[in-house]
């Protein structure tokens, strides 16, 4: 038995599901309110926040900000909260896992990246020299003040193990604060 202005509130909620491609693979949306127009506006701000985090995140592009880092060399780098934020929450996930979670990979993603573009396999000497470039024992994290050095020249931040989610959750939190309590972001 549900209280009559529980049901009637139930009621009146509408599921909406938006999807676009962002980060490279279908984002779908989903998420129930009262008002379509409004959902719709919603919708584009979410969708927004994930561009944003791609301006941020994305290693497929010099523009964003892990692309322009990654062509830095040897230095110490200051770098926007919310890169920071997702290194320190990587090097986190890259300790626990026992050094298995590794987001400076990216020399790695590289090779492979290109090598698939052209139907091949590295070559070992390839993948040897990528790999000097690549690992988090090879980056220094100055806490509390959103610095970065990286030990050797190279090192490219490879995020797609965890900032899908890491969208998601944001996506999420957005959402709680327009008042919507029943949703789901599927990056």
């Amino acid at each position: 038995f549900m209280p009559r202005s529980v049901s009637q509130k139930t009621d009146e909620l509408k599921r909406f599901h938006f999807t676009q491609n962002k980060m490279g693979s279908p984002f779908n949306l989903i998420f129930y309110y009262n008002d379509s127009i409004e959902a719709s506006a919603i919708a584009k701000e979410c969708f927004l926040i994930v561009d944003t985090l791609n301006n941020i995140f994305s290693d497929y592009t010099t523009a964003s900000e892990t692309g322009k880092l990654a062509s830095q060399t040897q230095g110490t780098y200051k770098v926007s909260d919310e890169l920071f934020e997702m290194i320190l929450k990587s090097h986190e996930a890259w300790v626990s896992s026992d050094k298995t979670f590794d987001i400076a990979i990216g020399a790695l993603t590289h090779l492979w990246r290109q090598a698939k573009s052209e139907k091949r396999f590295p070559s070992v000497d390839e993948i040897k020299k990528a790999k000097t470039s690549s690992g988090m024992d090879k980056v220094v994290i100055y806490l509390h003040k959103n610095k970065i050095s990286f030990l050797k020249p190279g090192i490219i931040f490879d995020f797609g193990g965890i900032v899908k989610g890491y969208a998601a959750q944001k996506i999420i939190d957005h959402l709680k604060t327009k008042n919507i309590t029943i949703a789901l972001a599927d990056a």
